[in-house]
């Protein structure tokens, strides 16, 4: 049987002697052999051993947590445990992912936002949205935290542009109950104080009916003005579907 000196050993298992002495002093791996002088010899077998010590770290197991895994003598216990691990990491997975999208939503935002500047009208094509809608409420103060990444407010009525009808936010299509139309958008960027967006809703439905023929409501998008260090201001995208 060949042995490895914990340094060779670590380098195999790219972790560090440090880790090994930890793992050995936890009852997690105990060296193949320890010679009279106490240096320590592996053997590549272990290896395993220390591949699954390390990815249940990686899942954020606690060392005393996988002590308690490999001290479990029923495999179905130890399936329920690594099917608990699945589960988790799935979870992970989920969380994760949903991240990726409010990045790139921002980058996107940002990125566009910087191409076009402020109160510049653009257009753009855009797939069919879901929303989570709810009624308009005074003393309401939206926010991402709560609101999720992309949310904002409807404006219904052109005839009473500075009156907000509904607010929304975005939603899965199961739990939505509006869907905003695909087509053709025309929009544009406006950096406001929260108490100067009623009544700039004239303003906006002006800007972009010059544009083009619209069709109720208008989007007003709160974009993370954080992004940009304006926390005493709020970066606005105002758009409204193009007419037929």
């Amino acid at each position: 049987m060949d042995y490895f000196t914990s340094g060779r050993f670590a380098k195999i298992c790219s972790v560090t002697k440090k880790a090994l002495y930890h793992y050995e002093k936890k009852g997690l791996l105990k060296p193949a052999l320890i010679r009279e002088n106490g240096y320590r010899y592996y053997t590549l077998e272990q290896a395993d051993r220390v591949a699954t010590i390390r990815l249940l770290e990686g899942l954020g197991s606690s060392l005393d947590e996988i002590q308690a895994f490999f001290a479990l003598t029923s495999l179905a216990e130890k399936d329920a445990y690594l099917h608990e691990q699945q589960a988790q990491v799935k979870e992970k997975l989920e969380l994760f992912q949903k991240m990726a999208e409010n990045l790139h939503f921002l980058d996107q935002k940002l990125h566009d936002y910087q191409k076009l500047g402020e109160g510049e009208a653009g257009h753009e094509q855009l797939p069919a949205e879901y929303y989570y809608v709810t009624a308009f409420q005074h003393n309401v103060i939206l926010n991402p935290t709560t609101s999720g990444i992309k949310y904002g407010a409807l404006v219904d009525d052109f005839a009473k542009p500075d009156k907000i009808s509904r607010f929304f936010k975005a939603a899965a299509p199961e739990s939505s109950n509006y869907v905003k139309p695909a087509g053709y958008y025309v929009y544009f960027y406006q950096t406001l104080t929260n108490d100067e967006i009623p009544a700039y809703g004239a303003k906006a439905l002006t800007i972009l009916q010059q544009q083009a023929k619209i069709v109720p409501p208008i989007y007003q998008e709160d974009f993370s003005s954080a992004v940009l260090n304006q926390d005493d201001l709020i970066i606005m995208k105002f758009s409204a579907l193009v007419a037929d």
